[in-house]
C-alpha cells in the first residue's frame, strides 16, 4: 500500500485577488513575502524559481529548475517544486503546488506520494511558526492562506 502525505494551509488576506495574483506570480511579488529574489515566467514551463541565497553556488541558490505548470489568470496557479539543496537524496524528485485564489482568500493544496512521506518532513521547519517569526520581524507582511491540495512526485 502506497502512503500519501497531505499538507494544507488556508489563508485568508486582506488584499484582492489581482494583488494576491501578482504576488504569486512576479517576481517583484514574490519578493515581498516568499524569497529575496525569484527567476519567474509566467508561461508553461516557464521557470519558477525562488532564490533564498544567491550567495550559493548555482543549483544551490533555492528551488532552481522549477516550473510553471498551468494557470489561469486571477484563478489558478500551479509549479512544479523541490526539497532545500541541502537534502540532495530527495532534491531531484518533484512535488507539485496548486493555488487557487477566491474572493474570500486564497486556498493552496499540494499532497505527496510516499517518497515524500519518508523523507521530506526532515526538510520543512513549521509553517506557521515561520510565518509567524517574519511577519513580526518586519521582513514580509502575511498575503495569502495556502491549503495544498496535491503534490505530485516524479
Amino acid at each position: 500500500m502506497e502512503l500519501e502525505r497531505v499538507i494544507r494551509k488556508e489563508t485568508t488576506v486582506d488584499a484582492g485577488v489581482a494583488e494576491v495574483w501578482d504576488a504569486w506570480t512576479t517576481p517583484t511579488g514574490v519578493r515581498t513575502f516568499f524569497a529575496p529574489d525569484a527567476r519567474l515566467e509566467l508561461s508553461i514551463g516557464g521557470p519558477y524559481e525562488l532564490l533564498f541565497d544567491q550567495e550559493q553556488e548555482p543549483g544551490k541558490q533555492g528551488s532552481e529548475g522549477c516550473r510553471v505548470l498551468s494557470y489561469l489568470p486571477h484563478q489558478m496557479l500551479s509549479f512544479d517544486w523541490n526539497a532545500p539543496p541541502q537534502f540532495p537524496a530527495i532534491r531531484e524528485q518533484r512535488t507539485w503546488v496548486v493555488v487557487q485564489l477566491a474572493d474570500k482568500g486564497i486556498i493552496a493544496r499540494s499532497t505527496s506520494p510516499k517518497v515524500l512521506a519518508e523523507e521530506a518532513p526532515k526538510a520543512y521547519k513549521d509553517i506557521e511558526t515561520v510565518i509567524d517569526t517574519v511577519h513580526k520581524a518586519g521582513i514580509s507582511l502575511k498575503v495569502a492562506r495556502m491549503v495544498p491540495m496535491g503534490v505530485v512526485k516524479g
